[in-house]
């Protein structure tokens, strides 16, 4: 998971800097009660602050979220990828 994670992050700054310029947060661990358990990477993705005015706005336009979505899903085809290559080789 923590793979993953830093996977779907890169992907979503590189993805998103340049138009939006999105900050890196980084990726942070804890234990959250609806991952807990899981018998796969499972990640929770922040995609912005409603309670910032910028950020709230930009989730009312329909590319903005085409393009999280998009570079969320960059990063897991590149996990996906990473972990069949790993698996071929062991």
């Amino acid at each position: 998971s923590s793979r993953m994670a830093t996977l779907v992050q890169s992907s979503m700054v590189s993805g998103l800097h340049a138009a939006y310029r999105a900050k890196d947060n980084g990726v942070k661990q804890a234990m959250f009660y609806v991952l807990h358990g899981a018998r796969m990477p499972a990640i929770l993705v922040e995609t912005s602050f409603i309670s910032n005015q910028k950020e709230e706005k930009l989730l009312r336009n329909a590319e903005y979220r085409d393009d999280i979505a998009q570079s969320i899903a960059h990063g897991v085809l590149s996990y996906a990828d990473e972990t069949k290559i790993a698996f071929l080789e062991q």
